[in-house]
């Protein structure tokens, strides 16, 4: 009985069921806590003052093992960065993300992001789409549009890709 149970995957989901109602009742009941994964204990935190408190008070922000891994594929970049550098970067980044300067670009994003959903929706009949293209050109064009008021329309571009979108990509 046991044996058939766990091959019919019962007793698998019910544990899993018991870990996930845990989770959840942590997050909804604690601000922070911890748990194991492997070796390595992981900080869980949940509301917004637990992370104010947490990230206020380090005097160095190290990231753990994950973001040293994510390095190898992205580099050193504002999420991977740790201590003095993701300081300094998110400092810098902190004014352009303000909800007011953003509302006075809202018109170009949305428009910008109309092209690129008219773009993949000729995507849609095949089975595989590598939409990195895609949305490369829109981010450069939003990008090309706010800081300079130039609509480059390397979203418009017949060309399989733009040079001006891979040069960019390799900058960034």
């Amino acid at each position: 009985m046991v044996i058939r149970r766990f091959q019919q995957g019962e007793w698998g989901v019910k544990v899993a069921q018991q870990i996930l109602l845990g989770h959840a009742k942590l997050l909804e009941q604690e601000k922070l806590y911890c748990e194991w994964l492997f070796f390595y204990p992981v900080v869980v935190l949940s509301k917004a003052g637990a992370v104010e408190a947490v990230y206020s008070g380090m005097k160095s922000i190290e990231k753990s093992f994950f973001y040293r891994f994510g390095n190898l594929f992205v580099g050193n970049g504002a999420i991977t960065s740790g201590g003095h550098e993701w300081r300094a970067q998110r400092k810098m980044l902190n004014p352009c993300f303000r909800s007011d300067i953003l509302k006075e670009h809202l018109q170009i994003i949305n428009v910008q992001s109309q092209i690129l959903a008219k773009r993949l929706e000729g995507e849609t009949e095949k089975d595989f789409t590598k939409i990195s293209k895609y949305l490369s050109a829109c981010t450069f064009d939003i990008i090309c549009e706010i800081i300079y008021g130039v609509d480059m329309k390397t979203q418009q571009s017949k060309k399989e890709r733009e040079p001006v979108v891979y040069s960019f990509n390799r900058y960034v």
